[in-house]
């Protein structure tokens, strides 16, 4: 868990805000933490946004530290059902 200081982004509703990844991959009781993930299906640029600045803060708070952080989006293409994935390393 994280606390992400609302001068560090500007989406935060109060002083605070705690974030969680969507997925995180460690090591437990160590300081060997590899990949944190977050997930998306929206298209709300803002969201995506936020999400992104999640990432970006476990990686770069030094008790955290994560080696990678990875953002997923599913955006659908029509109404067949069919998506497309995108990908992104932050």
């Amino acid at each position: 868990m994280l606390w992400l200081h609302q001068d560090y982004t500007k989406k935060a509703k109060h002083e605070d805000v705690v974030v969680i990844p969507d997925i995180i991959i460690h090591h437990r009781r160590t300081s060997n933490n590899l990949l944190a993930i977050e997930v998306k299906t929206s298209d709300n640029r803002e969201l995506i946004e936020f999400d992104k600045e999640k990432l970006k803060a476990y990686r770069e708070y030094e008790p955290l530290d994560y080696q990678y952080a990875l953002f997923i989006r599913f955006q659908k293409l029509d109404d067949t059902g069919k998506f497309i994935v995108e990908m992104e390393y932050i």
